[in-house]
């Protein structure tokens, strides 16, 4: 194996991290569900050992066989290790508030280490606008390890505005984790609200997103469509289609669709 810098990026690992409910699985749905009508094959991997929404969404999710720290570590450097030797691209949904990829950031020296093989680490970090929902994004800057590509995923569906604020936001994108983030070349994206009974409806079908918005429904075995299964009735369809369409423009008017798996 070469250990020379690559100047086009061999494979690239993007890490999900922050707190929970903060939509980092409603993102990574989309995101996977996103390369797969494009055919750009990707690693998606649910290393939320409390919680198996991702993996219940995408049927070839993978999983750590167990929750204890010896195993989801063992399991990240499995991970990362493949798309070194193999290339490709992988997204990685932590759970929230999970400490063990920085941990093993920091122990291998992902930040320095991966480049040196081609392979582009990028960071997303999500925010509903709790005060700590950086937590993350701080100890990992406080320990040096910061992306050279990190998006801030501003999650509007969740947030509420503080007294006297238009913005829920505000506090946070004035703070200096932000500013560090963006000067450093991140980037700030907001991912637009969703009725939740829209959303809840779509999840009930255990299908994609796109193929809830376009009246879809699971099939059975047989690969027929489920006979007990009901399409989303049609403004609920609009709904989803909306945001989906709004999904896209927001990511590619921040300039982050061009880093997006």
């Amino acid at each position: 194996m070469s250990n020379k810098t690559s100047t086009k990026p061999h494979g690239t690992i993007h890490i999900l991290c922050g707190r929970g409910r903060t939509g980092k699985s409603t993102w990574a749905r989309w995101a996977a569900e996103r390369a797969s009508l494009a055919g750009r094959p990707l690693i998606v991997v649910d290393g939320d050992r409390n919680n198996s929404t991702l993996a219940s969404f995408v049927s070839d999710a993978r999983r750590p066989t167990h929750a204890n720290d010896e195993t989801v570590t063992a399991f990240l450097e499995e991970t990362t290790a493949e798309v070194v030797q193999n290339g490709g691209n992988a997204l990685i949904d932590m759970g929230g508030g999970d400490r063990i990829f920085s941990t093993v950031a920091a122990q291998h020296n992902f930040f320095k280490v991966l480049p040196q093989f081609g392979v582009e680490l990028i960071c997303y970090h999500f925010a509903a606008g709790g005060r700590d929902d950086f937590e993350t994004l701080v100890r990992m800057n406080a320990i040096g390890l910061m992306s050279r590509r990190t998006v801030i995923v501003l999650n509007e569906g969740l947030s509420a505005p503080a007294a006297n604020e238009r913005d829920p936001f505000a506090s946070l994108l004035e703070g200096r984790t932000v500013s560090q983030t963006l000067e450093s070349g991140g980037r700030v994206v907001r991912m637009p609200a969703v009725p939740m009974a829209t959303m809840s409806a779509a999840d009930g079908l255990f299908i994609g997103i796109r193929a809830a918005s376009e009246g879809k429904v699971p099939c059975g075995d047989d690969g027929q469509p489920h006979p007990l299964a009901k399409p989303l009735m049609f403004w609920r369809r609009m709904e989803l289609r909306a945001w989906l369409a709004t999904m896209e423009d927001r990511h590619r008017d921040a300039a982050v669709a061009e880093w997006l798996p």
